[in-house]
């Protein structure tokens, strides 16, 4: 990592300091584009492959969902804070 070069994301260990800065820093993921059942179909092979794993890398990865739950509850940690 000393070389200047960006780890990908899957093989850092968040519990090195090293490691969670690489993770903290890194760009944020971008959405793959959405095709239609044509635009699927009309990819080849890899190319296909490569969306899909886009697609489930994304998924795997949504975040939180801001219920109103936890606005509320960010709410309050802002008064705390």
């Amino acid at each position: 990592m000393n070389d200047g070069s960006v780890p990908h994301p899957g093989s850092l260990a968040l519990s090195r300091k090293e490691d969670f800065k690489a993770f903290a820093e890194s760009p944020r993921r971008s959405r793959p584009d959405l095709l239609t059942r044509k635009q699927l179909k009309s990819l080849p092979t890899q190319a296909r492959a490569d969306y899909d794993r886009q697609r489930r890398q994304w998924h795997a990865n949504i975040g939180p969902v801001k219920t109103p739950q936890l606005t509320e509850l960010h709410e309050d940690l802002w008064d705390i804070v």
